[in-house]
């Protein structure tokens, strides 16, 4: 059955996938020569005392997710072939275990680190099938107390397994623990798993604790549902936690199904997100959500579409999710509801921090990550703060990506793209720098010998605490307006970033407007990445993107990114670098490089157009050519005024935030006289004001307001009362609105 052209989900689905994924597994398995791990191994100079998942001494015998697959298979009738498959790989790991005991004279602490079952991501899932085995008689206490000894083993690397903060590892570590308790409740390390799986599961039980990434947030997400499934765990708190993330990533997710690669991420990934599969389907078993149902349905269908049946959709790496999902879609089957994808502030602007763009055809996916590192889930961050060798990453695996464009979509094709993941486990931060994201890079000092931004930026990209907010979310006329803030403290700056899009017109206007704190030489400038970088003219460059992992459908070969900046008195560079795992990636930036004083503003104008044809062409360049930007209001306000087809518009845009204000000790405080700028033909006091005109009229919204002029005529004037008693001066003023909006009819 299908819903919107996609299959919708239910048990068997999820079961068929596992089956499919434990046979092509088992065709690699039954023939392979599993000793071989064996070969070479030296076990007596004490070099296995380093702790991470990350390096398998026995990786190829690592049967962890095939076992839980087949056992489960066995169990829901899919033949006796299964049960035998898990058996096997049963016996294998004994096998292994006793020839490493009998040819070794290792220490336990030696002996434990060598992960004969690596313990944290194959762990839970090992333990799970046994467990489902013993449960149902295929493996007995004789069989089982063979495995004891490699299962304190497992346990006993955990305990020293460093936390990482209560994120994805530690999740790993919790279902291992309470798999293992529940297998093993006579060992010697039942009581000390039980207990610390508890405590280490703690702070993700109705706590904000989630990561800046779609990617690790997936191996979270399982083993947190897992957690709640067996112990029966629930209260209101991990409902309103749980119930926020089922509605965000259903906002977050993107038309062709995957989700937006933010933080530690790799392009279009599947795996490690997708394993968040099973909480989508959880979330809408558990709240009767439709919408929800149908982002898990999305999701699956992403993964078949653009990995095949031999990979990642088929991966035995999804079976505990795929067996949770077939589980929980009995208890309760929902039927799917399609989402309203709507453009706007994914939730909230405390704990998501992300601002989306769409348009009525969903083809059209811009995403701007606003998210600091937060003053939240502080138990966490601490955590990490003092064992994870990363810092370059804030304390979330979020990267120095605040009010950077993480991902343009258009049609299906990445027009701009985030820097990617890393190229190997231990590198100097890739690809994290703030330098590596479509965002305003700031540096002290200016520019001497370097050849551009980009070559003065880089260094090796230890995160600097900043503190973002929202300043507002807006559609005025048929423009979308977003405004977010970022206080840089360590480089002296507040960068707001106001991202303009002009919906049924297929154009972004990004106004970056950065405020210099302190007296002192800067250097900054708004940064385009892509492939391949053509320029057109000084101010004008087309972005193309040209890895495979960047490619779009049939019919996008040529489509790419017109970027043109507006204005023409600042320098320009274009400037090669390794990203998304690939040399000779390019940047192209506009930059300012000179002395500021305390309080000064600088800004930029960058226009974003796609652009696949001669006649995209000839509409991008009559839209750059009619841009202009000026600044107003001495020197504290900026306009934007263009021409796109029959409409000219004009954003009136206030750079500081207190602009109008005239005494602080008395309030009200503020008024038109202090706070107006003239924007061309219209003058105003409004924070944003929006004006769309043609040849008969002007139509205009405007933002915290009290009047507006146009030709030199009040066309609104909010009214004079005065605050009586409550006000200590006794005088009158104008209302502040929040929002007006109205219309000019020209004569």
């Amino acid at each position: 059955m299908q819903f919107n052209d996609i299959n919708v989900t239910d048990d068997k689905t999820y079961l068929d996938m596992v089956q499919k994924g434990v046979d092509n597994t088992w065709k690699i398995y039954e023939t392979h020569d599993y000793k071989k791990c064996l070969n070479g191994l030296d076990t007596f100079n004490g070099q296995f005392n380093q702790t991470t998942t990350l390096t398998l001494v026995f990786g190829e015998i690592q049967y962890g997710y095939c076992i839980l697959g087949a056992a489960t298979l066995y169990l829901e009738g899919y033949g006796d072939h299964y049960k035998e498959i898990a058996l096997e790989l049963f016996e294998r790991v004994i096998e292994i275990y006793s020839i490493v005991k009998n040819r070794t004279a290792l220490s336990e602490w030696d002996f434990d680190t060598l992960q004969i079952v690596e313990a944290g991501f194959a762990g839970g899932p090992f333990l799970k099938g046994l467990l489902k085995l013993y449960e149902n008689k295929v493996i007995d206490e004789t069989s089982l107390t063979r495995f004891l000894p490699i299962a304190e083993s497992m346990m006993r690397f955990l305990y020293r397994l460093p936390e990482w903060g209560g994120f994805n590892r530690c999740g790993l570590r919790y279902t291992s623990m309470m798999y293992f308790a529940k297998l093993f409740p006579k060992s010697q390390e039942a009581e000390k798993c039980e207990k610390m799986s508890h405590m280490l599961a703690e702070e993700s039980l109705g706590r904000w604790t989630i990561e800046d990434t779609a990617f690790y947030n997936g191996i979270w997400l399982v083993c947190l549902m897992e957690y709640l499934e067996e112990t029966g765990k629930w209260n209101a708190k991990i409902e309103t936690v749980l119930r926020y993330y089922s509605a965000y990533y259903t906002h977050i997710q993107t038309p062709e199904g995957g989700m937006p690669d933010y933080g530690d991420s790799h392009p279009r990934e599947f795996g490690c997100t997708a394993l968040g599969i099973s909480f989508l389907e959880w979330a809408a078993s558990k709240f009767s959500d439709g919408r929800v149902k149908y982002a898990a349905m999305k999701l699956v269908d992403f993964g078949v579409k653009f990995y095949g049946e031999t990979g990642g959709a088929y991966s035995l790496w999804m079976c505990r999710a795929y067996l949770l999902s077939a589980d929980v879609i009995r208890k309760n089957k929902v039927e799917p509801i399609l989402p309203p994808y709507e453009s706007g502030e994914v939730m909230e602007d405390l704990i998501g921090k992300k601002i989306c763009f769409r348009n009525k055809n969903d083809d059209t996916y811009f995403l701007l990550n606003y998210r600091d590192e937060g003053n939240f889930a502080a138990p966490a961050r601490l955590n990490m703060l003092h064992t994870i060798p990363a810092p370059a990453e804030k304390n979330h695996h979020g990267h120095a990506d605040e009010n950077s464009i993480v991902m343009y979509y258009y049609k299906g094709k990445p027009l701009l793209f985030d820097g990617g993941y890393r190229d190997a486990i231990a590198t100097d931060g890739h690809y994290r720098a703030d330098f590596y994201h479509n965002r305003v890079v700031m540096r002290n000092g200016r520019i001497y010998q370097e050849k551009g931004l980009l070559e003065f930026s880089k260094n090796i990209g230890t995160y600097l605490k900043v503190n973002t907010e929202k300043i507002y979310y807006h559609v005025m006329n048929d423009v979308e307006i977003s405004r977010t803030s970022v206080d840089d403290t360590h480089h002296h700056t507040v960068w707001d970033r106001t991202v303009c899009h002009f919906v049924d017109k297929n154009v972004f206007a990004v106004i970056d407007s950065i405020k210099a704190t302190k007296q002192y030489e800067y250097t900054f400038g708004p940064m385009w990445f892509s492939g391949e970088i053509t320029k057109d003219n000084e101010t004008s460059y087309f972005l193309k993107s040209n890895t495979p992992k960047h490619t779009g459908p049939e019919g996008t070969e040529d489509l790419g990114l017109r970027v043109a900046f507006v204005r023409n008195d600042l320098k320009t560079s274009v400037e090669s670098i390794r990203r998304v795992g690939t040399d000779g990636q390019q940047c192209v930036s506009q930059y300012f490089s000179e002395f500021l004083l305390r309080d000064e503003y600088v800004y930029f104008v960058t226009l974003l157009m796609p652009e696949q044809n001669a006649k995209d062409k000839a509409r991008n360049d009559l839209i750059i050519a009619s841009a202009e930007s000026n600044l107003s209001g001495d020197g504290k306000c900026m306009s934007l005024k263009l021409d796109i087809d029959e409409s000219t518009y004009t954003v009136a845009h206030k750079m500081d935030l207190e602009k109008g204000i005239y005494d602080l000790k008395t309030k009200p405080s503020y008024g038109f006289e202090a706070g107006k700028a003239t924007y061309g033909d219209f003058t105003t006091d409004a924070l944003l004001a929006v004006f769309k005109e043609d040849d008969e009229k002007v139509e205009y919204e405007a933002a915290m307001v009290t009047r507006i002029d146009y030709m030199n005529a009040a066309v609104f004037k909010a009214p004079e009362i005065s605050f009586g008693k409550n006000d200590l001066t006794n005088s009158t003023g104008s209302i502040n609105y929040y929002k007006w909006k109205d219309r000019i009819v020209k004569k």
